[in-house]
């Protein structure tokens, strides 16, 4: 990444960073909007690919002598860890963080992973129908609490009605269908004191202006571009609804959790969700939110002006949520898991 050295200390970890292209200004493959989004854009990260995967190689092969375990998150890592496996007889522990679909390479690797990390339920049931690794369990992400929390002393905006939404602008995301249930609350049920903000950039940005704009929504539409993740907290607490209406897109890729719905909920905002990929572990509906089926902005509406008019249940979901995250994505939990499988790991 942008001005990080080759080696640091992160939070106790040692971190290599390796070089695979020359001058390291013009690397196109990793970082940014992460490999498989640069893949399809960067011709240069196409071209780069085999000079990553060879340095990455390299790379996983001098770190990892002396090591036991070898624990490799995403696609390419792995193929990179089963190699680095076989050469120096190490366990391999993989996690998975979305769904992919089936090919001879990726059942490869999992054929070849001693135990298997999934960070939803959905994930994992998509990952076992590719091979069916015996060790496997779901392990999802944190969220720093200490951080992400409820505030008491909230600043409200001027107007009644807050909705935020954070994500890139991106096809899976949905945002078009949070908008359309926007344009239904103002212009068919007379939501007129309504702000919704949009945290997030991407190739649907004029798409989504010139939406609102038709919809002549467009006063009641902020759009935040990029947002600093530090400041992520501050838009949940100004808000009285978090939306996140991901979609199954047009290859078949959706949600895996959903980081951001949780960051919602630790913070006491109450959530709506579509009842897509991972999210349906973070949002139970009725408890501590509300799942709505995909692209249908009525059925969004209908919900978003259920809570929007009742301020217990909004209050009620938000209580919900932060125990949720407390009981179930806190740091010790699932540390103490991964600790656990390294255990299991070195004994056999």
């Amino acid at each position: 990444c942008d001005g990080a050295g080759r080696e640091e200390i992160i939070d106790g970890v040692k971190v290599i960073r390796f070089r695979y292209f020359l001058p390291e200004k013009w690397q196109r493959v990793a970082y940014g909007n992460g490999i498989p989004v640069n893949l399809k854009s960067s011709f240069l990260a196409k071209v780069q690919l085999p000079l990553f995967s060879l340095s990455f190689l390299l790379a996983a092969l001098k770190t990892a002598k002396g090591k036991q375990i070898i624990h490799c998150h995403w696609f390419i890592a792995g193929l990179i860890g089963v190699v680095v496996k076989t050469v120096l007889k190490k366990k391999l522990v993989l996690m998975m963080h979305h769904a992919h679909s089936p090919n001879s390479i990726f059942r490869t690797i999992l054929k070849n992973t001693d135990y298997l990390f999934c960070n939803s339920s959905f994930v994992k049931d998509a990952t076992l129908k590719i091979f069916p690794v015996s060790n496997v369990e779901v392990l999802p992400v944190t969220v720093d609490q200490k951080v992400f929390s409820p505030q008491n002393d909230i600043i409200k905006s001027d107007s009644k009605h807050n909705i935020l939404a954070v994500g890139r602008l991106i096809p899976l995301k949905g945002i078009r269908y949070l908008t359309e249930a926007i344009s239904i609350l103002i212009n068919e049920r007379g939501f007129y004191d309504l702000q919704l903000k949009i945290a997030g950039d991407g190739v649907l940005m004029n798409d989504l202006v010139e939406q609102a704009k038709n919809a002549k929504i467009e006063k009641n539409i902020t759009f935040l571009g990029q947002v600093p993740h530090k400041e992520i907290p501050l838009l949940f607490h100004a808000s009285d609804v978090f939306v996140i209406p991901s979609i199954e897109d047009e290859n078949g890729d959706t949600e895996g959790l959903g980081l951001v719905t949780l960051e919602a909920a630790a913070c006491g905002i109450s959530v709506i969700g579509s009842r897509v990929g991972g999210i349906t572990d973070v949002i139970e509906d009725g408890v501590n939110g509300f799942l709505v089926e995909q692209k249908n902005s009525v059925e969004l509406a209908d919900r978003l002006e259920q809570l929007l008019n009742d301020e217990k249940l909004r209050s009620k979901f938000g209580i919900a949520g932060v125990q949720l995250v407390k009981n179930r994505f806190n740091r010790k939990t699932i540390t103490q898991s991964i600790i656990r499988v390294y255990k299991e790991a070195i004994s056999t």
